[in-house]
């Protein structure tokens, strides 16, 4: 069973701040093109449920964007509430803020953070996060599972999902069981999430500029840094299978 961290607050300013839109995590899902778990997984600062920091960072960042919030203010106050990295407070603008507490002010007047306690508070995490290995992720690439053993029978899943976060701009091309479903310029530290019954096709100018994720398997960077990269990915692709009697 997965640790449970102290709640840091910022899952339920987001929750918040698209309530007061009147807002479904499945209208945001459509406005993010983020999966609305993931999403659900967000307000519920659920964070070992997501596939690693650096797509937590850039699900916020585009969670953020869209509910109107400043991106730089909400990873921040993620870094600070998991011990990640303390950085200098931010300079006070007109963004909103994102404040800890039940009656923190996303869209009208703005309340001052206290970042003395923050910072406290943050030291306390940090040496738990520690205790619980919560930096210690591998970043290996997976290999895709083997045959199934004589007498078995391979039981498909019922769907393949390719999720992916841009390390620098690079243009990329989607089609998802035969349908476009992006095709444009991934900017830097924008994330994606894709998922169909049959096949995802990925298409990147740059294979080595974006961080992949395949059927739940992390498999970093899918292609060369200076040499185009394009593969289908159909629902056997990195997953364990699972076997039944023959």
């Amino acid at each position: 069973m997965a640790t449970q961290i102290t709640e840091i607050g910022l899952g339920r300013a987001l929750r918040k701040a698209r309530l007061r839109q009147g807002l479904t995590t499945e209208d945001a899902s459509l406005g993010t093109r983020l999966r609305a778990e993931y999403l659900d997984a967000l307000e519920r600062e659920a964070f070992e449920e997501l596939p690693g920091d650096v797509y937590v960072r850039s699900f916020l960042r585009s969670y953020a964007t869209f509910l109107g919030l400043s991106p730089e203010k909400v990873i921040a106050f993620f870094e600070r509430g998991r011990g990640v990295r303390l950085p200098p407070p931010a300079p006070v603008d007109r963004s909103p803020s994102v404040a800890a507490g039940e009656d923190d002010a996303l869209g009208g007047g703005r309340r001052h953070f206290h970042w003395p306690m923050a910072a406290a508070v943050a030291v306390i995490v940090l040496v738990s996060a520690a205790a619980i290995g919560l930096f210690s992720r591998s970043g290996s690439t997976p290999e895709p599972a083997g045959p199934p053993a004589a007498g078995q029978t391979q039981v498909l899943p019922d769907s393949v999902q390719v999720d992916m976060v841009a390390i620098r701009d690079v243009r990329a091309r989607i089609t998802v069981d035969g349908v476009s479903r992006f095709s444009g310029i991934l900017k830097e530290d924008e994330a994606r999430s894709f998922q169909g019954s049959r096949e995802i096709r990925v298409s990147l100018a740059t294979g080595g500029l974006v961080r992949m994720r395949v059927n739940g398997k992390r498999i970093g960077t899918p292609g060369e840094p200076v040499q185009a990269f394009e593969r289908a990915f159909d629902r056997t692709d990195f997953r364990e299978e699972r076997s039944g009697s023959g």
